[in-house]
Order: C-alpha cells, then structure tokens, then sequence
C-alpha cells in the first residue's frame, strides 16, 4: 500500500482520507518511514482537534481552545475539513497523475542519512506536483487555501493576508521508505542559529508564525504507520537538538 498526502506552505496543510483533517504545525516535524499519501501546502501546527459537521457550526475567529493548544504544542489537527466525497474525489484526482510522481532515488535529493532510523529500507519517497494545474481535478486541493473552517486558523496564526509561500504536493511513501530529517523551528534544530523565516512569537495575546505548513491526510494514519511526526513544544525552543535526534538514532520517545 502507498501512503499518500498534500502538502502546502503559509505554513502547510494535510489532508487524511479516513479522518478528512487538516492538522497546522509550526514544530519541528518529520515524515516517517510507512505507508502514506500527504497533500501538504505551506502558507506564510496541533495534537488537538476539534470536530466540524456542518458549515454553519465554522468559528468566525480562531477559537480559545485553539489558541492555547497551538501556543502550547505548536501543532493543531482539525477535523471534519472535507467530506468524504471529497477526499475520495482528491484521492481520484492523484490516482489519475500518480505516473508522473517522481521518486527521489538519487542520493542528493535524500532528506535522511544513510543509515539512520529515517533513513527506512531504500526506498525514495514519491513527489507529485502541480497538484493546482489539473483543472476541475484541482477543485478540493485548491479549497484547502481558503477553506471556511480554516481560515480562521490561518488568519489567527499568521495575520490577515496571509499567502501561498510554497507550490502544494503530493507526498507519497511505500512501506519502507524514507522519511525526513526533523527540520524547522525558530532555532534551527542542527545549526542552533536564529532563523527568521520560521520565527513563532506570541505578544499579549497575539500569535504570529513567519511560516505555517497545512497537511492534508488522504489515507488513514493510526499509531505508528507513519508519514507524519512532530516534535510538541519545538516550536519554542531556544537551542539546537542533542546529537542524534535529527535522525532519530537518539530519543525516539
């Protein structure tokens, strides 16, 4: 089975096939070696959900409960984002383009060490982009930018005007293929520097995150099958990670 999900930046968003959530993370974050389907979009994170079943019940703003979850954890899952219709319809759309994922055998385009725990069983992982470019088959990928429950969360994170920074995709993982190292934060998690393209802050009462990544999960994701991991917390901290970690050789709890 081959895991799948989409991915776009103002920070990024991922859709799953079974639950339809959007989790938002600003933490440190990896894909794991397993079976997935990820449609990621970052925009200019949450292990904490909230439940959406009809259009009428979306928050206008950003909720209390969101607010300090996210500040907390750095991450958020909302649930209840698509129907399932329309996480079957984005399933079909990549079903149609799968031929043209392009997987990243050549060494120089690995994201982990040879290895490493990340670095799974030899496998690439499988890329598949311009997710925005197949006409009526882009209709569900391109709601995700400004999808009605969402948009709170987004403005609530990263300001009114927030923007697409990233061109969304598809990433897809056999069993046994790579993951990632963990990336990202304020403080870079290998070269301890100050990065202000990725800064969180949060000033009487106002959150605000250079980045946010939105990852929709097209496929179930149960513990341990992967695809998706977060660091709670990471998005706050103030120092490098210990040696080891970033390839998950150390601290895996």
């Amino acid at each position: 089975m081959r895991g799948r999900s989409i991915c776009m930046l103002a920070g990024s968003i991922s859709l799953v096939r079974a639950w339809s959530a959007a989790s938002l993370r600003q933490s440190l974050s990896r894909s794991k070696v397993s079976s997935s389907r990820l449609y990621q979009s970052t925009l200019a994170g949450i292990e904490n959900s909230t439940d959406v079943t009809m259009a009428e019940e979306y928050p206008k703003e950003m909720t209390e409960d969101e607010r300090y979850l996210f500040d907390l954890n750095g991450y958020l899952i909302v649930r209840g984002v698509l129907t399932p219709e329309e996480v079957k319809e984005a399933n079909a759309a990549i079903d149609n383009h799968a031929h043209e994922m392009v997987e990243r055998s050549d060494g120089a385009l690995r994201n982990a060490v040879e290895g490493t725990k990340f670095y799974g069983q030899g496998p690439g992982r499988m890329d598949l982009g311009r997710v925005l470019e197949w006409g009526e088959e882009s209709r569900v990928f391109k709601s995700i930018l400004a999808h009605p429950r969402l948009v709170p969360v987004f403005q609530g994170i990263l300001g009114k005007g927030y923007r697409m920074d990233h061109l969304p995709m598809v990433l897809a993982q056999n069993k046994g293929s790579e993951g990632f190292q963990l990336h990202g934060g304020t403080i870079d998690c290998s070269s301890g520097e100050y990065n202000p393209y990725l800064a969180y802050t949060c000033h009487h009462g106002t959150i605000r995150s250079a980045l946010l990544g939105c990852n929709v999960i097209l496929e179930d994701h149960n513990p341990g099958d992967g695809g998706f991991c977060i660091v709670p917390g990471s998005h706050k901290s103030n120092f490098k990670m210990p040696k080891g970690m970033v390839d998950g050789e150390k601290y895996e709890e």
